[in-house]
């Protein structure tokens, strides 16, 4: 069979990824901008909170609060077809009550760090709805991104809101979800997945600050991601960090072949940080003298996945004398074919 090569480059942000089949699969995370507009505080912006919030009440002291999000759709070319497209938020305060709550597009353009109550832009119709619960809430904007990606429709993004707004009597009706700022863990940002067939012409790009799955439906396929980030965090010179895991998944449905490892030397202000500083190992127990370097050509990690697999690799940093203290990553590249 012929063998299909997969890249997948990890960074402290960004993900890489290579997908060469004609249906592509890509996760957009996070927005490209997010904010929320509060009816009892009409002229606040809310552009660089941690949190959307979205109620329906509105009587005495409790307003409406609606949240607004955004996403680049740069990474799909013209004239492809959406045959799937998933907005995907995480609540983690949810209601007293189950609310439903209806995406509505937007139909006018708005900005995160001057949006208010006052100024917040109008939207369409319902585009679609869920009920609150805690964790991942999901509504399908499948016709919105079609139409965004065609340009029949500008794409402003969605306001999410509760479909009973107005409300009145007992009860929380308030929500809370992640937004883009939130840091502490950034797999929990507001997402937009997506499926699509780009056109039999275009040639699409390989990167994207995703992290993308293959479709479940095409035979022998594979693709591979990785989480979370390894990010070793603040060092001083001398200090070695403890095991920072990075967990490969098979995203397709045969065994990748070739599954190999590299990283490359960095530059942190006049000091060289060579590759070899960081060691990885397929085993959590080792020492980082015991570790595998790391090194700018592939290397072999010895080992496939199945379909729908994972592998765990850890990773450990040591920075050397005469190097600055301060916060450290290492960029890392697993490549694999099926």
């Amino acid at each position: 069979m012929k063998e299909r090569k997969y890249f997948l480059v990890l960074t402290i942000v960004l993900f890489f990824f290579i997908y060469l089949s004609n249906v592509k699969a890509i996760t957009i995370q996070p927005s490209s901008q997010d904010a929320m507009v509060d009816e009892s505080n009409v002229a606040i912006n809310y552009g660089n909170y941690t949190e959307l919030d979205v109620n329906g009440k509105s009587h005495g002291s409790t307003k409406l609060i609606r949240s607004f999000v955004q996403f680049d759709l740069s990474y799909i070319p013209s004239g492809s077809t959406i045959n799937s497209a998933t907005l995907n938020l995480y609540m983690f305060s949810a209601p007293s009550m189950s609310i439903v709550y209806e995406v509505n597009r937007v139909t006018a353009s708005w900005n995160e760090n001057t949006t208010t109550w006052n100024n917040q832009p109008s939207n369409a119709s319902t585009t679609a709805t869920n009920s609150t619960g805690s964790g991942w809430l999901s509504w399908d904007v499948t016709s919105d991104v079609q139409s965004m990606v065609t340009g029949a429709f500008t794409n402003y993004g969605w306001v999410v809101r509760d479909q009973g707004e107005g409300a009145s009597g007992e009860g929380n009706r308030l929500g809370k979800f992640y937004s883009k700022e939130y840091t502490t863990d950034t797999t929990l940002r507001p997402k937009l997945e997506i499926s699509y067939t780009p056109p039999a012409t275009s040639t699409t790009s390989s990167t994207t600050t995703t992290i993308p799955t293959t479709t479940t439906t095409l035979p022998q396929t594979c693709g591979i991601t990785a989480n979370p980030n390894p990010a070793f965090g603040s060092m001083n010179p001398g200090d070695t960090s403890s095991n920072k895991t990075t967990t490969i998944k098979n995203t397709g449905t045969s065994a990748t072949t070739s599954l190999t490892v590299k990283g490359q030397d960095w530059s942190t202000g006049t000091f060289t940080m060579l590759v070899g500083q960081t060691h990885w190992s397929l085993s959590s127990s080792l020492d980082y003298d015991s570790m595998n370097p790391l090194t700018t050509g592939d290397v072999s990690l010895g080992q496939s996945i199945n379909g729908g697999g994972t592998l765990p690799v850890h990773f450990k940093l040591r920075i050397p004398f005469g190097q600055s203290s301060g916060s450290y990553t290492q960029t890392i590249t697993f490549t694999s074919g099926c």
